[in-house]
């Protein structure tokens, strides 16, 4: 019985240590990024900001390298991942359009560089369009640019573009 009761107590020792431990590497931590935390008025949790490794998915990054130079020659500028409510006005009153459209986003967007104005946005479709969840979503985000009067090019993922096809593309939608 005695052997039990030392095993038990060495037991929680042990576990005490272990939590004292994770409580102070837990407070270094907070310290590290106290700053940070208070801002976002989260000091009461462990919360941790990673940049990722990669902006661009490994397609995305393929054709953003055919995409530069036409976008270069034609005097346009690129932007990625652009959310259609940077896009698109929608009232502040209208919060069901607004919700419709906040989390959705377009893979590239054409902009002339005077006024930074969106002239063509680009989609990448991968086999992720083919299901019938996204093929919904693809519908309402055609119905929106074309009610905006903005052209939104679908490219299919490829591994090689031409680049010349890509280019004749984007100039007929933009004319």
């Amino acid at each position: 019985m005695g052997f039990l009761l030392i095993i038990v107590v060495i037991g929680g020792l042990i576990l005490l240590r272990s939590s004292a431990s994770n409580m102070l590497n837990a407070s270094a931590k907070l310290a590290r990024f106290g700053n940070n935390l208070k801002k976002l008025n989260l000091t009461d949790k462990e919360v941790y900001y990673h940049k990722t490794k990669y902006f661009l998915t490994d397609a995305e990054r393929n054709f953003y390298f055919i995409l530069k130079p036409i976008a270069d020659n034609n005097n346009l500028i690129i932007f990625s991942k652009v959310r259609l409510l940077d896009l698109f006005y929608v009232p502040k009153y209208d919060q069901s359009s607004r919700g419709r459209i906040i989390q959705k986003h377009v893979d590239f967007v054409l902009c002339e560089p005077e006024h930074i104005n969106p002239v063509c946005a680009i989609e990448l479709d991968d086999s992720s369009h083919e299901k019938e969840s996204r093929q919904v979503r693809d519908d309402f985000v055609n119905e929106v640019f074309n009610s905006a009067d903005l052209p939104l090019l679908r490219i299919k993922t490829a591994y090689n573009y031409n680049a010349k096809e890509l280019e004749s593309k984007i100039m007929d939608s933009v004319a």
